[in-house]
């Protein structure tokens, strides 16, 4: 009995831990095999834009056989399906595939040809993201090739133009005089002229504002890199604040006739306005 006792024991000890490197070997296969086949997907997704080029070189968009309307967007309010757009706008369209990205080619109302060359994008697994700015008002559509994949599924929207502050770097000391050299950069889906404003903001130990001073406005366009000086002297006994530089683009579609973006730059600790 002791022996069989003993066995049993042997047993009971060696199955858990004969089962947990069966486990942990699997688990490791999947894990080299997904990390592979995420490799292998990024370096294809990667230089999707190179296969691009040479499938439509080769073929001289010959293969490009089939149309299809995507959307349409009317000129006047008047007499259009419900929840159709009226008027420009900014205007996502997303094609969904199953297997492999498609060819693609965006007809424009007027005729112009678009594609990946010409118009801002985003690939992922099963999908193409485009990009169309100040969308022209007529019928969008595009010229495919489906390649490996059964159908394809194209959807759009209509989205409010970003604007985003890129950079914004401003040096910890001014000169004698007090000026502070400043350099930003605005990011938008295509060049716009945007409206800046930089405030030196002033703040209570639970950081609520206690108070700001405009120190300078102006004009820019997105896309570049803007370089300017703010003059301190206005508040140099003032002690530590916040830069806050705040930038609008006009935007027809938006509630309040703009659309803005806003960045800080912390000089409340060390504390060195001047030389």
């Amino acid at each position: 009995m002791t022996i069989l006792k003993f066995k049993k024991t042997i047993i009971n000890i060696l199955l858990p831990l004969i089962g947990a490197f069966l486990f942990l070997g699997i688990m490791i296969t999947l894990s080299a095999c997904s990390r592979d086949n995420s490799r292998n997907n990024e370096n294809f997704y990667s230089n999707y834009n190179n296969i691009y080029d040479s499938y439509t070189q080769n073929n001289n968009d010959t293969s490009l056989t089939k149309t299809r309307e995507v959307f349409t967007l009317h000129e006047t309010p008047y007499n259009i399906p419900s929840g159709a757009l009226h008027g420009n706008h900014n205007i996502t369209m997303i094609v969904l595939f199953d297997a492999e990205p498609p060819i693609i080619q965006i007809i424009s109302p007027s005729g112009d040809y678009k594609d990946m060359n010409t118009v801002r994008y985003r690939i992922d697994s099963n999908f193409i993201q485009y990009f169309l700015p100040n969308a022209q008002v007529g019928t969008w559509a595009i010229n495919y090739n489906l390649l490996s994949n059964a159908d394809i599924t194209v959807l759009y929207f209509d989205y409010e133009e970003q604007i985003f502050i890129q950079d914004f770097q401003a040096q910890t000391m001014a000169n004698e005089q007090g000026n502070k050299p400043i350099s930003f950069m605005v990011s938008a889906d295509e060049t716009r002229q945007f409206s800046y404003f930089i405030y030196a903001v002033f703040t209570a130990e639970d950081n609520s504002i206690e108070s700001e001073v405009l120190l300078e406005v102006g004009n820019g366009y997105s896309n570049q890199t803007h370089d300017i000086t703010v003059n301190l002297q206005p508040i140099q006994d003032m002690g530590g604040f916040m830069l806050r530089l705040t930038v609008q683009v006009e935007h027809e579609n938006s509630a309040q006739g703009y659309i803005e973006y806003t960045s800080w730059q912390d000089f409340r600790v060390n504390w060195l306005t001047f030389n």
